[in-house]
């Protein structure tokens, strides 16, 4: 089981196949055999090591797909960042008006006898 794992770089599917079995036989053993469980997760970090050394090596290329996916996850701390920060005036919170029915009504006057079921 472990040298199928290890073959088939901790694919369950595919060292089923090397192990002439179906890959429920594969995940039982993963289930009861703490060998077999760290020898799937050892071979998956294996490849996500593999896959950083292949995203470094498109960067080092000039990939500019590559940089900028790379810098949106792992350049955060340093500005590089897709999402968008929403605040009120000089970075402070968002003044929030709830308003019910036609009329405005601020957080503080607003009680729960104001709402019913019909309200919704």
């Amino acid at each position: 089981m472990i040298a199928a794992l290890k073959k088939t770089k901790g694919m369950v599917y595919l060292a089923a196949d090397e192990l002439c079995c179906n890959a429920e036989t594969v995940q039982n053993y993963a289930k009861r055999y703490k060998a077999v469980r760290d020898e799937i997760d050892a071979q998956r970090e294996k490849v996500v090591d593999i896959a950083e050394l292949k995203l470094y090596a498109a960067i080092m290329d000039g990939d500019q797909g590559m940089i900028k996916y790379y810098l949106s996850r792992r350049g955060k701390k340093r500005g590089y960042t897709t999402g968008t920060e929403i605040s009120g005036p000089d970075g402070g919170p968002i003044e929030v008006a709830i308003v019910k029915g036609y009329a405005q009504v601020s957080p503080d006057e607003w009680t729960d006898e104001d709402s019913t079921d019909s309200d919704l």
